[in-house]
């Protein structure tokens, strides 16, 4: 199933990492980007575990490399189309 993103961990010339809201028995955990000129769209996929699980949600992060540094375009969550921030530590 589609998963949002949560936040931005860090930007990194063009790597990208970001946290994903999974289920604690979610597996094949994928990030995934869309990028335009003016944009990036963040979320990712996941397998939703069959059975039984607790309802936790997991804070996941997962990376990727954008095809051209981020510059100014704000990263949006894809299920939302929230703007992302990135996270204080």
């Amino acid at each position: 199933g589609l998963v949002g993103a949560q936040d931005v961990q860090s930007v990194n010339g063009t790597e990208l990492t970001w946290r994903l809201g999974v289920g604690t028995c979610d597996t094949g955990i994928t990030p995934m980007v869309q990028e335009r000129d003016d944009v990036v769209v963040v979320g990712g996929s996941v397998i939703r575990a069959t059975g039984v699980c607790n309802a936790m949600l997991k804070m996941e992060p997962v990376t990727a490399t954008l095809k051209a540094p981020l510059g100014d375009r704000p990263i949006l969550d894809v299920l939302t189309g929230a703007p992302l921030r990135l996270a204080t530590r």
